[in-house]
C-alpha cells in the first residue's frame, strides 16, 4: 500500500477493523483517542488525504461519515436503510407508521454484519424489548425476504392500533387460533390478534451509543 502514508495507513487499518467489529465507522473523536491527537483537525487532515485517494468515501451520517471502501473482498460493504416515519412521536412498543415509511439515512455496514441487501434498520424507541437486550436507540436489522418465523422469533409486525396502521417488535408465537406477540418487559402486557401481518424477522442489531 505505497501509495499511503504510515500513519494514513495505520488509520485505515483501524476503521476497517473497527468498522467490521462493530457495524459502524469510528468517529473522529475515537480516533482521536486511539492515536493520541490533540486535536480533530489531526484527524480530518489524514481522512481528506485518505477520501482523495479513494481509500473511503463520504456517508449521510454525520457521527460517523467516513467509511471504508470496498477495495478488498474482506471488505465488501452494503448500503443498508435505516427506515423511520415523518412523526418523531411513537407509542410503546410502536416505532413507525407504514403509510408514512421513510428513509432517515443510509449506513455502509460490512456484508458479514449486514447479511443481504435487502435488509433495513429501524430504530428502537422504548424499552418494550429491554430484556432480550434491545434498548431504546438501538437500531435492529430486519429480513423481509422470505419471512416465515418459528415461535420465538424476533419479529417486526404490522398491528392494527384503534384504526391505525402501526409497527412494532415483539417475540413471536402462533397458537392454534391466534397469533401472541410478547414483549421482553414485564411492563408491557401481550398483543393477542387471530392474525398478524409479519414484516420481518430481527436477525441483527447495532447499538450507536453504549
Amino acid at each position: 500500500m505505497t501509495e499511503l502514508t504510515e500513519k494514513q495507513k495505520e488509520m485505515l487499518d483501524f476503521m476497517r477493523k473497527f468498522t467490521n467489529e462493530n457495524g459502524y465507522p469510528p468517529t473522529v473523536k475515537e480516533m482521536m483517542a486511539r492515536f493520541n491527537f490533540a486535536s480533530p483537525t489531526a484527524v480530518t487532515t489524514h481522512l481528506i488525504a485518505l477520501e482523495k485517494k479513494g481509500f473511503i468515501k463520504k456517508t449521510g451520517n454525520r457521527a460517523r461519515g467516513s467509511v471504508p471502501v470496498n477495495r478488498n473482498k474482506n471488505y465488501d460493504m452494503v448500503n443498508i436503510p435505516l427506515l423511520s416515519k415523518l412523526s418523531r412521536e411513537a407509542n410503546a412498543g410502536v416505532l413507525m407508521d407504514s403509510a408514512e415509511e421513510i428513509v432517515e439515512d443510509t449506513f455502509t455496514l460490512p456484508k458479514s454484519i449486514a447479511k443481504d441487501e435487502g435488509n433495513f434498520l429501524i430504530k428502537v424507541v422504548d424499552d418494550s424489548m429491554i430484556d432480550a437486550h434491545i434498548k431504546e436507540g438501538d437500531m435492529v436489522l430486519v429480513n423481509p425476504i422470505n419471512v416465515n418465523p418459528n415461535n420465538g422469533d424476533i419479529v417486526v409486525a404490522k398491528i392494527d392500533n384503534n384504526g391505525n396502521e402501526e409497527i412494532t417488535i415483539k417475540r413471536f408465537f402462533r397458537e392454534n387460533d391466534y397469533i401472541e406477540l410478547v414483549s421482553e418487559n414485564k411492563n408491557y402486557p401481550p398483543i393477542r390478534l387471530g392474525n398478524v401481518p409479519i414484516i420481518g424477522k430481527v436477525v441483527g442489531l447495532i447499538r450507536l451509543n453504549l
